[in-house]
């Protein structure tokens, strides 16, 4: 039967109410152009079925269909949604009047619109749930939103925090969900996919800003690029391996927007960004990719101060990969690890994790590397090791990997001055004032444009220590007074 007959069949609605009525239904038929959690929930509805026997009638999780009914603005995958086209085909004629009755209460609930002097509700990001979403759709649906609310820096962005707990279900949720956990992991291989590699070559370009004058510089332009360039993208029908290569692309952008955030002290988005950056990276069957994201996840509960989930997050991180990551990764995710139990105060395991990361670093072949790890080298796994050192309390160790972990002229200025405050903290607490200060010193004159709000909380925290022990002597006071003239925003006088 078609559409037009359809609508025929629910025209014995009399009168005017009938006849609008009669409109909304036909306006509905023509409306699912486009399925949404609310929709795909109403043909459900319709059904007359549970969760579970609609979930069995599509062939899909039972979970995909309990999140059409809590997120009804998310936009299913195509997949999917070719699956509902075909099950509203093959439903019977009462399901269908049914179903158009439901869009069309619906839809006509929403163009009366809130009562008069009521403002439209706006999405509240600072309450948005940190979960693992089910459809990829959803994680598109959810960037676009969250991009849009930063760019406006609006409040519930700025202020919104850690949501803690969150380990436990968004790892189960992203090892069942992906189809990485369940094939083998292809070869790396050259993209031949230009949308994807345009993506990659702008995205390394707006991570060589980051590195060297902070997150701050770089963080806006990579909002704007995501909403002109890559969210179109995500929305589009591609055909594989391209959707593949673009997903990929688009998690490497989007886990570039959760460091941005995180270095911007904004850790509500940043946690959230890493979370979608996750789904699409399921959605890709990158899996190397996916574990490089819950190990940012890691860091950013380590810098926290939330070490137990940290180690949760990285440990997953670990097994999402399994046998299929270089030996490259491998260090990266097993160095996270030693971070994290360094921060929890477990010297002993975060020695023996850090010489595995030590011993897979030495057998890696960088020619099978992913390209967004080509940054983590001898320095950089000598800088892993310094901070877990400090955070250990065992400064001379890490006064000596802080030395290894600096090239004078190769190491950017963000990396060299979050290093160098480590160096002058093991001095520090080594009971060397001067070193530490000629440390710091070094820090605050050579990066005095870094925007990094976690490079200056490290600043922060080393001058509230030098003014609990050392407020009198004059190498103190002539720091704070270089200190006040390059931050001045850091408030370090009383």
């Amino acid at each position: 039967m078609s559409q037009e007959e359809q609508v025929a069949d629910v025209s014995q609605f009399r009168g005017p109410a009938g006849s609008r009525r009669c409109e909304s239904v036909k306006a509905a038929m023509h409306a699912i152009a486009s399925w949404t959690g609310e929709r795909a929930d109403a043909l459900r509805r319709a059904s007359r079925l549970t969760n579970e026997q609609f979930a069995e009638r599509l062939g899909i999780s039972v979970r995909t269909v309990a999140y059409w009914r809590k997120r009804p603005d998310m936009v299913p995958q195509q997949q999917t949604q070719e699956i509902l086209d075909a099950a509203l085909e093959c439903a019977s004629e009462r399901v269908k009047e049914l179903f158009t009755l439901i869009v069309a209460e619906k839809s006509n609930a929403a163009s009366q619109g809130p009562d008069p002097g009521q403002r439209a509700p706006q999405r509240d990001f600072a309450n948005l749930d940190a979960k693992f979403p089910a459809e990829p759709g959803h994680a598109v649906s959810l960037l676009d939103g969250l991009t849009g609310a930063d760019i406006a820096d609006r409040q519930d962005v700025t202020q919104a925090s850690w949501i803690p707990g969150t380990p436990a279900s968004v790892i189960t949720d992203y090892l069942l969900s992906s189809s990485a956990w369940q094939r083998e992991e292809e070869p790396p291989g050259v993209s031949a996919n230009i949308a994807a590699t345009r993506i990659r070559a702008i995205s390394k370009h707006l991570i060589d800003i980051d590195f060297q004058f902070g997150g701050g510089y770089s963080r806006r332009m990579l909002l704007f690029y995501f909403q002109s360039d890559v969210l179109p993208l995500l929305r589009e029908q591609h055909q594989e391996p391209a959707r593949h290569e673009i997903f990929s692309a688009a998690a490497e952008v989007v886990q570039l927007l959760g460091w941005s955030a995180y270095d911007a002290g904004r850790h509500g988005a940043a946690q959230r960004y890493f979370l979608q950056g996750l789904r699409l990276a399921g959605e890709a069957d990158d899996a190397m990719l996916g574990g490089r994201l819950l190990s940012n996840l890691s860091h950013q509960a380590n810098y926290l101060g939330r070490y137990g989930e940290a180690v949760q997050f990285a440990r997953a991180a670990q097994a999402s990969v399994r046998d299929r990551a270089t030996d490259t990764v491998n260090a990266l995710l097993l160095a996270t690890e030693a971070r994290a139990l360094a921060g929890g105060g477990d010297a002993r395991l975060c020695a023996k994790v850090l010489n595995l990361a030590e011993q897979a670093f030495a057998r890696r072949k960088p020619s099978e590397d992913p390209r967004w790890i080509g940054y983590f080298d001898e320095l950089e796994l000598a800088g892993e090791a310094a901070h877990c050192f400090r955070d250990l309390g065992r400064p001379r160790e890490a006064v000596k990997y802080a030395a290894q972990a600096i090239d004078p002229v190769g190491t950017p200025a963000r990396t060299r001055a979050f290093i160098t405050m480590v160096a002058a903290a093991g001095s520090f607490r080594s009971g060397n004032l001067d070193e530490a200060l000629a440390h710091a010193t070094e820090a605050v004159t050579s990066t005095r444009s870094l925007q990094s709000s976690r490079y200056l909380r490290s600043l922060k925290d080393f001058h509230k220590s030098l003014q609990e022990k050392y407020s009198v002597s004059p190498g103190v006071r002539q720091f704070e007074d270089l200190l006040q003239r390059s931050y001045p925003n850091l408030q370090v006088r009383a």
